[in-house]
């Protein structure tokens, strides 16, 4: 069990790096001016492009050398300056900000209290603060503070809410839903892993979450807080299962696979950096800080193109965690069949245009019109098709690809097959091979013995979403690779 942990998180750390590789290479030859001058306000957002590069790095080297041991535990304790952490979340956050209804304020007190824990455990747990006000919070001001409350150092974030929130409403477990009402009913996804992960590296550190809500003048106001000990005697709980007990719920820890746990609270830690990485590098495409030569906007464009990478395996890993714990949920409703295949084609365009080399695109969507209208979840649908597109650009080299949309008749029950096809007829794999590709990060090799490491989780997930929706995926080898989804619909 352990050599296969360590093999999942070696192959998931190949997948990381080799966007993040680009990431980092066209950013230096950004900065370094060798495709042309660049304007101070450019520059700023290639720094911060790099440092957040650079941050990434740090956690996938991390993720790599974790996948030889078997604790995972932080890093030597020492004096974390709080006020440092809290500007260098903000720098994260700055784009994000830009673009959204928040507003990102930071104080401090001076001199900044300097408790002992893990830098990095202090930075995580702040972005993954400030991720959740500003996903759950009403657009306005998001408040960071630090200061000292006696022996204690106190690092708080500060949100608009849609509601007063008591103790029950944030949940800590992973994949939870929270009790917060607006109108509009919760989060489908829940809250995600961010409580989660908070809770358990305070828990590590020997701090506390603190969570406080309450009505203020501009309407429901909520503070998490991180409490972390200044001096070594200070203890502030023993144990973070205790506050499940009292609640009567289990820790987190021990209702998620060990290593999914480990994978999906790392693949959501490389969230905040990843989309510091997307922000800057739109801005910088937009020409918001000054015009671009043409070999800055190839540059610019492989570095965006990279970061969208890194997102749609970020999503990947985060669902099949979810689906590991049984957290994975389908929304079933009635859709439009043309109204998904416009979706899917879309999504196909830009991934077959985002392709070195280039490749073509045909489609054929003429069994929609028969099918009219469809019941499932339509953007789990549309998802795993596009996972089934990604993958047959990556394993292979095609200079076209097909997709096509079938329908059967209805059966005696009244069900039909909605079948979606990739096709790749350029490909050469065999059927084991297409068979082991459904394994996550599964290694193959290709037709001149080279191994292919890593190959992600994209066909994993198209698989797991067909069967909640009673079908099933696969491939067929004949006349090259069609990479199959079929869902049964009333």
């Amino acid at each position: 069990m352990r050599l296969e942990r360590a093999q999942f998180l070696a192959a998931l750390s190949h997948e990381l790096r080799t966007p993040l590789n680009s990431i980092l290479g066209f950013t230096e030859v950004l900065l370094s001016g060798m495709d042309g001058p660049v304007t101070p306000g450019q520059r700023e957002d290639l720094e911060a492009i790099a440092s957040a590069g650079e941050y990434l790095t740090a956690l996938v080297r991390e993720l790599l050398d974790t996948s030889a041991e078997t604790t995972g535990e932080l890093e030597v304790f020492g004096v974390v300056d709080l006020a440092a952490v809290a500007r260098d979340a903000a720098r994260l956050f700055a784009p994000q900000v830009r673009k959204s209804q928040h507003e990102l304020h930071v104080s401090s007190i001076d001199p900044a209290p300097k408790p002992l824990g893990s830098p990095r455990a202090v930075r995580q747990v702040l972005l993954n603060l400030i991720g959740n006000a500003a996903k759950h919070g009403r657009p306005g001001p998001i408040h960071v503070s630090s200061y000292a409350r006696g022996e204690v150092a106190v690092l708080a974030v500060t949100n608009l809410g849609r509601s007063v929130l008591s103790a029950r409403d944030a949940p800590f477990g992973a994949f939870e839903r929270g009790g917060e009402r607006d109108g509009r009913g919760t989060d489908p996804e829940g809250w995600g892993l961010g409580l989660a992960i908070v809770d358990e590296l305070a828990s590590r550190m020997g701090g506390a979450i603190e969570m406080e809500s309450r009505d203020g003048p501009r309407g429901p106001e909520t503070t998490f807080a991180l409490l972390l000990p200044i001096g070594r005697h200070v203890r502030l709980r023993a144990s973070r299962d205790r506050r499940h007990e009292t609640y009567g719920e289990p820790s987190s820890s021990h209702t998620m696979p060990t290593r999914t746990h480990f994978v999906a609270a790392m693949s959501h830690e490389l969230r905040a950096p990843l989309g510091s990485i997307a922000g800057f590098s739109s801005l910088l495409e937009d020409e918001v800080d000054g015009p671009l030569t043409p070999a800055q906007k190839q540059s610019v464009t492989r570095i965006r193109r990279s970061a969208e990478s890194l997102v749609a395996s970020l999503t990947d890993i985060l669902d099949v965690a979810r689906a590991d714990v049984g957290r994975l949920r389908l929304a079933i409703e009635e859709s439009s069949a043309i109204a998904i295949a416009d979706d899917v084609i879309a999504g196909a365009a830009r991934l077959v245009e985002d392709r070195e080399p280039p490749c073509g695109l045909a489609i054929d969507t003429h069994a929609c019109v028969l099918l009219g209208h469809v019941t499932l979840d339509a953007r789990r649908v549309v998802q795993a098709s596009l996972a089934l597109v990604r993958h047959a650009l990556r394993a292979g080299s095609p200079a076209e690809i097909h997709v096509v949309f079938r329908a059967s008749e209805r059966d005696a029950s009244g069900m039909r097959l909605l079948r979606i096809e990739v096709h790749d007829p350029s490909s050469q794999v065999s059927a084991d091979d297409a068979e082991a590709a459904f394994d996550p990060f599964a290694r193959l090799v290709d037709s001149t013995g080279r191994r292919i490491l890593g190959l992600g989780l994209a066909l994993a997930l198209a698989r797991t979403l067909a069967r909640m929706h009673g079908g099933d995926a696969w491939c067929e080898t004949s006349r090259g690779a069609t990479w199959v989804l079929a869902i049964p619909t009333p």
